[in-house]
Parts: C-alpha cells; structure tokens; sequence
C-alpha cells in the first residue's frame, strides 16, 4: 500500500478525532456553564425567598458581608467567562482543522463525487468554508444569545438582587 492509498484513511480518522474533540470542548463548555449557572439560580432564588422580617446571615456582616459576596460572585463571573471562553478557544481550532480536512477531502468543490457540475457535497458558503474562523473577543459575543451573556446576566442578577434584598 502505497501513501496516496493511506491517504483517504489516515484523513477520515484524523476528522473524527477533530469532530470528537470539538464536541468534548462544546461539552466542557456547557458544563462550566451549568455549574456556575446553578449558583447564581440558587444565590437568586434564595434572595427571593427570603423572608425580611427575620435576620439572614448577610444582615449579621452588613456591608462588608455584602461586599465579600459581590467579589466572591464577581470571581465567579469572571472565571467562568474565561473558562468558557478558552473552551471555545480550543473548539475553534478542531473546527479549523476540520475544515482544512474538508477541503482536502474536496467537499466544496463543484462536481466531485459525480455530483452536478454545479453542485458540491458541502454548501460552499462562508459558514461552512471558514467554519472555526469566527471572532472570539470582540464585545460582540458579551452581548449576543450565547452562554457568556447568560452568565454575566445572572451574575448582574445575583449581585444586584444581593444588594437590594433587605
């Protein structure tokens, strides 16, 4: 068997390692997500539950008990974004090198595999034929549906709802 006989082989097996590597990222993503999630949910729905007429906890440590916990969740936020943030990171680039497989695998040129001469096996829009490139740290992904929002959205709650629960 000669390399231009292995070579089909050796690039199936390395897109599935990408695909499997990608998906582990999106699943460690979601995890850092959730569990940071879960507190401030839990920080929230304590804070409305919480019946004012008895002494809480926070109440015993006043301001600086307030303080201490609105850096503790700033922390939190924080290190979650970053978290999350790197994960993407890490999944753009299996999503690249998925892509560059693609491309030697001719996905997106017109007529391979017998298909039409206008027509290609994978859509040959941006998406897809720059799928991995997008742009991570712009302040565009703080304010767009994704889990970086949520979570500084929730950790905005929870601070807020600290500070305004007596």
């Amino acid at each position: 068997m000669n390399h231009t006989e292995r070579e089909p082989g050796i690039l199936l097996h390395l897109h599935q390692i990408q695909y499997s590597e990608a998906n582990f990222r999106r699943a460690r993503e979601l995890k850092v997500f959730f569990w940071t999630s879960s507190i401030f949910l839990a920080l929230i729905g304590i804070l409305l539950i919480v019946d004012s007429t008895k002494t809480v906890l926070w109440d015993s440590f006043g301001c600086s008990g307030k303080i201490v916990a609105t850096a503790t969740l700033l922390f939190l936020a924080i290190f979650s974004i970053t978290w999350q943030n790197r994960e993407r990171r890490f999944e753009n680039e299996q999503k690249r090198m998925i892509t560059k497989i693609n491309k030697l695998f001719r996905v997106f040129e017109e007529g391979a595999y017998g298909l039409g001469e206008e027509e290609t096996l994978y859509p040959k829009e941006d998406r897809w034929t720059n799928w991995g490139n997008a742009e991570l740290h712009t302040m565009s992904r703080y304010f767009r549906s994704n889990l970086v929002t949520a979570t500084w959205v929730l950790a905005v709650l929870a601070i807020a709802m600290l500070w305004l629960v007596k």
